[in-house]
């Protein structure tokens, strides 16, 4: 049986960010292994696709995966018969069957049939999530047959691909921007909230009348989809479970020495295209639409309505002079190359 519920799992050890950066990866893997896994193992790594021509892998897990696959993945991306733009075509697909993201092409793909078929392997069920800043984090499970999949778990993975790139972000950014261990005192951290969604502490920022709202709001409803809904409905649960609160924080538990937990709120907005005629959720959300995520999608990750994503992308297109379908899509081609910068 499937147990969609290790999505919700793999989702909250994601945000973990105690976990160490040697194991995080592994941990993630582990948690999410019995959703995809069908016998053939599960795999996964991280990249940088700052240059989708020249793909940088790190911090490889394979688990217990037939012998040969990475090395075989690797020679299919690096064939000279691939050309990049199938390389951009599946790593601007969220989540799915790899069969599926190549579309018409992976039918006449040969470098596919060069070097995995001789493995008895037919496609792969892929998580894929990538940050608008083209940094990922991709999860595979090895298929001996093409994988067909409902609309509801192919919701439920791209759900899981949103929290993926979001989790990837945050660990980069408190990695990278301060000394100081993770918890309350972190410069990022805006909130601190009680397990009920009662403010215990905020900035000036997070002290709002709104941002209290939102950020009690998904603290309840991140507690709803990690209770018994996780079981009971896991696809609903994934759905409650915003993977950003207005665009600026992301959640992350803390426990202190006597064993109380408390989220805190750090500060974690999407990477953006320097362009400067937009505004900051105009530039996200075009980013994000370049990235191959649907308007629904990009709401879950920037935790907005719907109705402002396509207001916002529709701004940007207009203000780029992006009036015709052939012309949105050099648009997204030129957005997936530009050079990116941190929000504040």
């Amino acid at each position: 049986m499937i147990r969609n519920s290790a999505v919700i799992d793999s989702t909250e050890r994601a945000y973990d960010l105690q976990t160490s950066k040697d194991r995080w990866l592994l941990e993630v893997i582990e948690r999410l292994r019995p959703a995809l896994d069908s016998g053939l193992g599960i795999l996964g790594w991280l990249y940088d696709a700052s240059d989708f021509g020249n793909l940088v892998f790190t911090s490889p897990v394979f688990l217990d995966i037939p012998e040969g696959l990475p090395s075989a993945l690797m020679n299919c991306s690096k064939d000279p018969d691939t050309p990049l733009s199938l390389l951009k075509m599946h790593y601007r697909t969220p989540a799915g069957p790899f069969s599926m993201s190549l579309g018409d092409q992976f039918a006449h793909w040969a470098p596919w049939r060069r070097h995995v078929h001789p493995l008895g392997l037919k496609d792969l069920l892929v998580v894929n999530g990538i940050d608008s800043n083209r940094q990922g984090c991709a999860i595979s499970a090895p298929r001996r047959q093409i994988v067909r999949i409902s609309p509801e778990r192919m919701a439920l993975l791209r759900y899981l691909s949103v929290h993926l790139a979001t989790a990837h972000r945050l660990r980069r950014r408190i990695e990278g921007l301060s000394p100081n261990q993770p918890g309350p005192e972190h410069p990022q951290v805006e909130a601190v909230l009680s397990s009920s969604g009662r403010l215990e502490h905020a900035s000036s920022l997070g002290r709002s009348r709104q941002a209290r709202q939102a950020l009690s709001l998904a603290v309840q409803a991140a507690e709803r989809a990690r209770g018994k809904l996780r079981r009971a409905q896991p696809e609903e649960a994934m759905k409650m479970w915003r993977s950003m609160v207005r665009g600026r924080w992301s959640l992350s538990d803390h426990f202190e020495s006597d064993g109380r937990r408390y989220i805190l709120a750090y500060v974690n907005p999407a990477h953006a295209p320097t362009i400067r005629s937009l505004s900051t959720m105009e530039r996200q959300v075009l980013s994000c639409s370049a990235l191959g995520k649907s308007n629904k999608l990009i709401a879950y990750e920037l935790g907005v309505e719907i109705t402002s994503v396509s207001a916002a992308l529709t701004r940007a297109t207009v203000k780029l002079g992006a009036s015709r379908p052939r012309d949105l899509v050099a648009l997204m081609d030129r957005v997936l190359v530009a050079p990116v910068a941190e929000e504040s």
